[in-house]
């Protein structure tokens, strides 16, 4: 009799301890041996400015550092800063610089960078002027009269096309018309002849030109003629997030540091990575140039003024009408 007593103890026990971890799982304060995982919402561009995010998702680097990613994909670049602006998103990995500066001005402290992702005008990796291939036209100053494809939905790469065109002394849509194309459409349009000219990212560029669609008669235009370092992506923060979540975003961060440094590791084997979060693959990842990322802690100076000369033509082009500070912006500051 002793025996069954203590025998039906044990399974009372057990069947309590049984219960307590139930109710304790599903009070979210517990999940059967492993670590709760906290929730970050992040906003993405379908394009290369993103490969530390994807590097970060494949290698399963978040999960590593028990964050779950909620991941958002935008086809426009004001969308995504709208959704940080609406608190809807809480990092990105491939702000759109030039419209957070703009809706930094707008909306001050509600948005601040951590890492860059460009090029320079010796090392081209980020923009490009590309025509077909029986194309007349030899420079910008041949685009009076043409129409010139660019990111469309973007207050960026409007302002950034307007700049060039001035600096070669041609009003845009006066002298050149600008046709605003999301990424996805971009090469059917150049391919169908709806263009003139095309003002293109990576892997657009690499795709028209595997395809002997076009040619490029221009690398690095914005580098050239907008500033120099050029960074256009930039990975933001929603400051709302990080205020109530200090620890997390520095985690995030983390995760984003360490994809980047795979990147300037060897950065050939991470083009796989933009398979399936781009809408290109095969031949034309292999041949795509990747931008020159730059984590929280490799900034210098440098960098800095070239953002703070790409942020001033947003106030030259009177998007705004004052100044915006990339040293307010600087989230690792």
């Amino acid at each position: 009799m002793e025996t069954k007593y203590t025998l039906a103890g044990v399974v009372a026990l057990v069947a309590i301890a049984a219960i307590v971890l139930l109710v304790i799982s599903q009070s979210g304060m517990f999940v059967l041996g492993t670590e709760k995982q906290e929730i970050v919402r992040i906003g993405n561009l379908p394009t290369t400015h993103g490969l530390p995010l994807y590097i970060a998702l494949d290698n399963n680097y978040f999960e590593e550092a028990g964050i779950k990613v909620e991941l958002t994909r935008f086809e426009a670049p004001n969308q995504l800063v709208d959704a940080i602006l609406q608190d809807k998103i809480d990092f990105s990995a491939t702000g759109p610089a030039g419209i957070v500066a703009v809706a930094s001005y707008r909306s001050p402290g509600k948005i601040k960078f951590f890492s860059l992702a460009g090029s320079t005008a010796e090392n081209p990796r980020n923009s490009f002027l590309l025509v077909p291939n029986n194309s007349t036209i030899n420079s910008i100053p041949d685009l009076n009269g043409k129409k010139l494809g660019i990111w469309g939905g973007s207050i960026q790469w409007r302002t950034i096309a307007i700049e060039i065109l001035a600096q070669n002394g041609l009003i845009a849509n006066k002298d050149v018309v600008l046709v605003e194309l999301a990424p996805a459409t971009q090469v059917p349009a150049f391919a169908a002849g709806q263009l003139d000219a095309l003002l293109a990212l990576e892997p657009i560029a690499t795709t028209i030109t595997q395809k002997k669609l076009g040619k490029i008669i221009e690398s690095a235009p914005a580098e050239k003629y907008v500033a120099d370092p050029f960074y256009p992506g930039i990975g933001v923060v929603n400051m709302s997030f990080a205020e109530k979540n200090p620890e997390l975003a520095k985690k995030v961060i983390k995760v984003i540091e360490r994809a980047i440094k795979d990147i300037q590791n060897n950065e050939d084997a991470q083009r796989i990575h933009l398979k399936g979060y781009t809408p290109f693959d095969g031949n034309v990842l292999e041949g795509v140039t990747l931008q020159t990322f730059v984590t929280c802690k490799q900034i210098t100076a440098k960098d800095l003024n070239g953002l703070q000369k790409f942020f001033d033509i947003f106030t030259k082009n009177k998007v705004i009408d004052g100044r915006v500070d990339v040293y307010s912006l600087n989230y690792c500051s």
